[in-house]
């Protein structure tokens, strides 16, 4: 017990037994029955503190004298899923009925995140637990996933190249060389994120620079000439003319005589 709730307990206690009821101290388990979960708010944004204002409930048996709030109270923050600090109120604030605490920005992330709180009361076999009592989501930018570019590299030298998606509102496109590395970086615009609160995306392709593959055009063979046939042309036979028959009568023999004409001195008239 912590020095103020042991002085609450005392107290108690001791106007118990002046009211003439005998109080006896028993186990831890006894000295909390029926704990209850403390009300909380819990104000927390992007990159600023996590405040905590827990007030404990009413208590539980102020008949005999005990009440809830008589052994620390224990919040263990989580945040996305990874402990990242315990807060204990051991009655240092004076406020017994409450707990106030604050976890600083720089130890909380820059980006989006889940929180969530479990929740200790007491101790050994008086403990009573409240797992995942509190919990939230703090959202600092939109997150998106950008289209990832497209590589090419054919065959030759230095003619690799990317094509790019085209831009959105979430995010930008830029392109750039680290040697012979082509290098496409994305880039988120304000309000936006990718995975795991990143800002930037990163994709690089290099140019093999492979020689394309020579192709050694194939001959045409020449066709073999068809022979063609010879055309057989038959003789035309020469007609002989016939001989015309003479004025003697007799074919093929020239009829020398000649029959005078007037005026000639063979006429007889």
């Amino acid at each position: 017990m912590k020095p103020l709730r042991a002085l609450a307990l005392a107290t108690i206690v001791a106007l118990g037994i002046g009211g003439g009821a005998a109080v006896a101290v028993s186990t831890h388990a006894a000295l909390n029955p029926g704990v209850e979960l403390a009300d909380s708010v819990i104000n927390v944004s992007c990159q600023n503190p996590m405040n905590l204002a827990i007030t404990y409930g009413t208590p539980d048996n102020p008949e005999d004298g005990f009440n809830s709030w008589l052994y620390s109270w224990n919040f263990d923050v989580y945040i996305d899923g990874e402990y990242l600090t315990t807060l204990t109120d051991d009655g240092s604030d004076g406020d017994l009925r409450g707990f106030h605490a604050e976890i600083p920005a720089d130890q909380l992330p820059d980006g989006n995140y889940t929180w969530y709180i479990d929740v200790r009361y007491g101790e050994g076999e008086a403990e009573e637990d409240f797992p995942n009592a509190f919990s939230g989501e703090v959202i600092c930018t939109q997150e998106v996933t950008p289209v990832a570019p497209t590589f090419t590299d054919p065959c030759g030298p230095d003619n690799a190249y990317w094509t790019i998606p085209d831009a959105t509102e979430g995010y930008t496109y830029s392109e750039s060389t680290d040697g012979d590395t082509l290098v496409v970086t994305a880039t988120a615009n304000d309000g936006f994120s990718f995975g795991d609160n990143e800002t930037t995306m990163t994709w690089t392709g290099t140019d093999a620079n492979e020689p394309c593959p020579v192709t050694t055009p194939t001959p045409t063979p020449t066709p073999t000439p068809t022979p063609t046939p010879s055309s057989s042309v038959e003789p035309t036979e020469t007609a002989t003319p016939e001989p015309e028959p003479s004025e003697t009568g007799e074919s093929g023999v020239l009829d020398e005589t000649v029959t005078p004409v007037p005026g000639t001195p063979a006429y007889t008239g």
